[in-house]
């Protein structure tokens, strides 16, 4: 049979010796289908202050998607300018 299968340890035989055949196989298959999947950033709901009800959620998503994309935020400056700029409504 002429079927690529992944490399088997040397000198392994037996179920155990499949089992880990199979899991490499697996293993490629979802690095292959996977590598450069990156989930998309989510903007959060802009926060005008009308209802004070939607703030918890506004933060939680803005930390959410600090906790998710660390390179995106690397200090706190780009993380305030972030929220910052989902922040709407008058200023008076």
């Amino acid at each position: 049979m002429d079927v690529d299968t992944p490399d088997e340890t040397p000198g392994t035989t037996g179920p155990d010796a499949e089992a880990t055949a199979f899991a490499k196989a697996i293993n490629k298959i979802v690095k292959a289908n996977y590598s450069g999947f990156k989930p998309k950033l989510w903007e959060p709901d802009p926060f005008d202050g009308s209802d004070s009800c939607k703030l918890c959620t506004f933060i939680l998503q803005c930390k959410l998607n600090f906790q998710d994309h660390p390179y995106l935020f690397p200090d706190d400056t780009a993380k305030v300018n972030y929220i910052l700029s989902y922040l709407k409504g008058s200023s008076s």
